[in-house]
């Protein structure tokens, strides 16, 4: 989180230089292994499929239009914050704020540490249901053409979620990674 923190400064500091609104973003659960989600799946005698068992957390740390700052980033480094990862609803969170913007150029970056995962879900969905579900989110809106989507994955291949994707070996390589990327969405080639 440290190195996620700190590239959000540096990319956000690159983007206010060049004019551009961005937010931060994050995401996590509310608990460990379940939360009210799954005690309301408990009590309706554990019905098949259920989907999701575990309370999404959003966190917006930066608004659009909003400097990004070191206190908005201390938010990231709390140790209490971070649990599981829903990332598919999770991105089509920050997408659905994103097609709120008025402005025509949208970009969504996500940056990752690995593989959707919440186990309560995943042990009563199956081990691939979080991993289809994100593909099938990214697919939709890559195919929507409305945002260019893109994602770094720090140890983990995110190639096989987005199609502009890229895994870097270390966190130490995200800060140049993510500038270089960000250049790339600004710039398409033809």
């Amino acid at each position: 989180m440290l190195f996620a923190a700190r590239a959000a400064l540096v990319a956000s500091d690159l983007l206010d230089g060049l004019g551009v609104k961005q937010e931060v973003l994050g995401f996590t659960t509310a608990r460990w292994k379940g939360g009210r989600s799954r005690e309301k799946w408990l009590s309706h005698r554990q019905p098949s499929y259920p989907g999701r068992l575990n309370d999404l957390l959003h966190i917006i740390y930066c608004s659009a239009g909003e400097k990004l700052s070191a206190r908005h980033c201390a938010v990231m480094l709390r140790r209490d914050l971070v649990k599981e990862n829903i990332d598919g609803e999770a991105v089509e969170w920050a997408a659905s704020r994103l097609r709120r913007r008025e402005e025509s150029q949208k970009c969504l970056i996500v940056l990752s540490d690995g593989a959707p995962v919440d186990d309560s879900t995943l042990q009563t969905n199956g081990d691939g249901y979080l991993n289809h579900h994100l593909s099938r989110v990214a697919s939709e809106i890559e195919q929507a053409g409305d945002i260019r989507l893109a994602a770094i994955g720090i140890g983990h291949p995110v190639e096989q979620y987005y199609k502009q994707g890229i895994t870097i070996s270390s966190p130490e390589e995200l800060e140049s990674t993510l500038v270089q990327l960000i250049n790339r969405l600004l710039h398409p080639s033809p």
